[in-house]
């Protein structure tokens, strides 16, 4: 394998204002040193849903012996 990069979403759904766990998420990524950037945050009318969407990327370097 050669190097490869890894992206995908993280969606957060909860109908408190000030989510402590959308930090927490942040948090998590920003321990284990994954990149990330909060692409949303957005209040969905019909349901009173907050919606929290993050993109994130992790790389592989092709090394097997990790």
């Amino acid at each position: 394998m050669v190097d490869q990069a890894i992206q995908g979403t993280i969606d957060y759904f909860t109908r408190t204002e000030y989510d402590a766990n959308a930090e927490a998420i942040e948090q998590a990524l920003n321990d284990t040193q994954i990149s990330f950037a909060l692409n949303s945050v957005q209040r969905e009318d019909e349901t009173g849903y907050i919606h929290h969407e993050w993109i994130f990327e992790v790389f592989a370097d092709g090394d097997d012996s990790v």
